[in-house]
C-alpha cells in the first residue's frame, strides 16, 4: 500500500481521489499494527485530499471524517473525535446515506463510552442497534458491538434492572449465532464483557460460564486484545478466589509482548497482575505492576472505564 502511494506522489496524483484510499487503507493496517499516531497521519491527510478531490458534501468526504474520528478516538482525542463524526454526520444526511449514519451514531457511542459519558454511549447505542441489526443481521458484528458498548456503559455506571434486561438479551443473542458467527471476536469480545460484568458483582464463579458460552467448540481467540481480556478477566477471577495460578500469569506476560493489542487490553491486564500480585502478597510485583499502569496513566490514550479500574487500585493501595 505504501508503495502504491508512492508512485501516486511520484505521478503527480497526491491530489487525486484514488489516493484517499490508499491513506484509508494504509490507515487501516497502521492502527491494526498498533502504530495510532501513524494511523491519524494518514487518515488526516484523507481529509485533506478528500475535501480537495470531491466537490462539497460528497459522501466520500464524510467517509474520511469517520475513518479520522476512529484514530481520533484510538489515540484517546474523544473531542476531537466527536466533532469529526459531527462532520461526517452533517455530510451523509446531506447525501442521504442512511447505512453511513447509523455507523457514525455506533461510532458516537464507543466514543462518549470512552470519554466516560456513559449515560449518553448507553443512549445512543441503544438507539441505533436495531436499525443495524435489520440492515446487517441480528449476528453481525455491526448489531452485537453497540450491544456490547450498551453493556459496558451500564455496568459501569450502575447495575440495575436495565443491565438485567440486556444481560438476558446479550445471553439470546449469542444463543441464536450461527457456527461460523460464534468464534468471532465480537462475540468472543459480548462474552468477556458478560464475564466482566459477573466479576465486578463480586460473582467469579460465573466467568467461566461466560466465556465458554455458546461457543460450540469454537477456538479460543487469537487477536492480540482479545487474548489479554480473557487471560487477564481469568486472572481477576483467580484472584478474587484467593488462588495463585502461576501458569495464568505467564500466559498472561507472554500475550502482553505480542504487538497488536489496544492501551486499554494492555492497561486491563497489567490491573490483573497486579490484583493477582495482592491477592498472593507478592509485593515486588505488585509494584512492578503499578508501575506499568502509572506509566500508562501518564503515556498512553486510556478510556476513561480504564483509569477508573487503575484508580480503584491505587485507592486499595492506600487503604
Amino acid at each position: 500500500m505504501q508503495r502504491a502511494l508512492d508512485i501516486q506522489y511520484v505521478l503527480g496524483n497526491e491530489h487525486e481521489a484514488s489516493v484517499v484510499t490508499s491513506l484509508g487503507n494504509l490507515a487501516a493496517v497502521s492502527a491494526q499494527l498498533g502504530r495510532l499516531e501513524q494511523a491519524l497521519e494518514y487518515d488526516r491527510r484523507a481529509v485533506e485530499v478528500a475535501l480537495e478531490a470531491y466537490p462539497g458534501g460528497h459522501s466520500t468526504i464524510g467517509r474520511a471524517w469517520y475513518s479520522l474520528s476512529d484514530s481520533l478516538r484510538q489515540t484517546g482525542r474523544y473531542d476531537e473525535a466527536l466533532s469529526a463524526l459531527d462532520e461526517a454526520l452533517a455530510i451523509q444526511r446531506q447525501a442521504g446515506m442512511e447505512a453511513e449514519i447509523e455507523l457514525i451514531d455506533l461510532a458516537r457511542a464507543r466514543t462518549l463510552f470512552a470519554f466516560g459519558r456513559y449515560d449518553q454511549a448507553a443512549s445512543v447505542a441503544a438507539a441505533v442497534r436495531p436499525a443495524l441489526a435489520q440492515r446487517w443481521g441480528e449476528g453481525s458484528r455491526e448489531a452485537l458491538l453497540p450491544l456490547e458498548v450498551e453493556l459496558a456503559a451500564r455496568g459501569t455506571a450502575s447495575p440495575d434492572i436495565a443491565l438485567e434486561k440486556l444481560v438476558a438479551e446479550a445471553s439470546e443473542r449469542l444463543s441464536a449465532l450461527d457456527e461460523d458467527q460464534r468464534g468471532a471476536s465480537i462475540a468472543d469480545l459480548l462474552r468477556w464483557r458478560l464475564a466482566e460484568i459477573e466479576l465486578n458483582r463480586g460473582r467469579p464463579d460465573r466467568v467461566g460460564y461466560w466465556l465458554d458460552f455458546q461457543r460450540g467448540g469454537a477456538a479460543e481467540p487469537t487477536q492480540s486484545t482479545l487474548v489479554l481480556r480473557w487471560l487477564a478477566v481469568q486472572l481477576r477471577r483467580q484472584a478474587q478466589l484467593g488462588v495463585a495460578d502461576a501458569d495464568l500469569e505467564a500466559r498472561l506476560t507472554r500475550a502482553m509482548e505480542r504487538p497488536g493489542s489496544n492501551a486499554d487490553a494492555r492497561a486491563y491486564a497489567w490491573c490483573a497482575m497486579a490484583e493477582s500480585a495482592r491477592a498472593g502478597g507478592d509485593q515486588a510485583a505488585l509494584e512492578i505492576a503499578m508501575q506499568r499502569l502509572d506509566e500508562m496513566l501518564r503515556d498512553a490514550p486510556l478510556s476513561e472505564e480504564s483509569r477508573q479500574m487503575v484508580f480503584t487500585l491505587r485507592s486499595a493501595d492506600r487503604a
